[in-house]
């Protein structure tokens, strides 16, 4: 049975089922994403799964499908090299102070398998705006 989740956050049960799953507390688990990460707004979902060789089940919590957004909805604030060897967390961090916002380069740069970087020597890339944050030069 598939359990989908509203954009108001699970309910007390599934709190409850999934703060046991994420090891900490219900509240937790209501949100257990940080606000920057990819998955933040994404509904959180659990499916029952039988336990192999019993009649039981277990709860299993995943995240609904993420859409990566259009490379075509980020403005460009500049570009940047990715030199030999360098991975793209690496450049997440020279570029926005965050290698675990790796995955913002990705979305604006249509790179769907981040550990094939560099594809070229050296390659150049886009670090974008947010989402939806017009180019301050064309406003």
């Amino acid at each position: 049975m598939i359990h989908d989740e509203n954009d108001t956050g699970t309910s007390p049960q599934e709190a409850g089922v999934l703060a046991a799953i994420l090891g900490g507390s219900a509240e937790d688990a209501r949100t257990p994403v940080s606000p920057e990460s990819r998955y933040a707004g994404i509904p959180l979902t659990t499916i029952e799964l039988p336990i192999e060789g019993s009649t039981a089940t277990q709860t299993v919590a995943y995240f609904r499908r993420r859409f990566v957004p259009q490379p075509s909805n980020f403005a460009t604030l500049r570009m940047s090299a990715v030199n030999n060897g360098e991975r793209i967390d690496q450049v997440a961090d020279r570029e926005l102070g965050d290698p675990l916002a790796f995955w913002k380069l990705c979305d604006a740069n249509r790179i769907v398998r981040p550990l094939d970087l560099p594809l070229a020597d050296p390659m150049r890339i886009r670090v974008p705006l947010p989402e939806g944050v017009p180019n301050p030069s064309t406003t």
